[in-house]
């Protein structure tokens, strides 16, 4: 069916629906990358603060290391935790 033939409103729809798909498709991967290394020491960079949580750059995605287990660090230095 023609784009133009759709209203507004399923054309936004559309739109949502494909977004969320190529979302489950990425959080599916990162998934699958990382469930193996439960258990497993990972590294990266402290990349900022979000509400006392420490934000870690890991290359490919961010993690979270609450407040309650990281200890003080500085943008930029190296941070390693436990991949649960």
């Amino acid at each position: 069916m023609p784009m133009e033939e759709l209203g507004r409103i399923a054309a936004q729809t559309a739109k949502q629906i494909l977004f969320q798909k190529v979302r489950d498709a990425v959080r599916s991967n990162v998934y699958e990358q990382y469930i193996d290394r439960v258990g497993e020491l990972v590294n990266g960079f402290v990349k900022r603060f979000e509400r006392g949580n420490m934000i870690v750059d890991l290359g490919n995605l961010e993690a979270i290391l609450p407040a309650r287990n990281s200890r003080a660090a500085n943008n930029g230095t190296r941070a390693s935790a436990f991949a649960s």
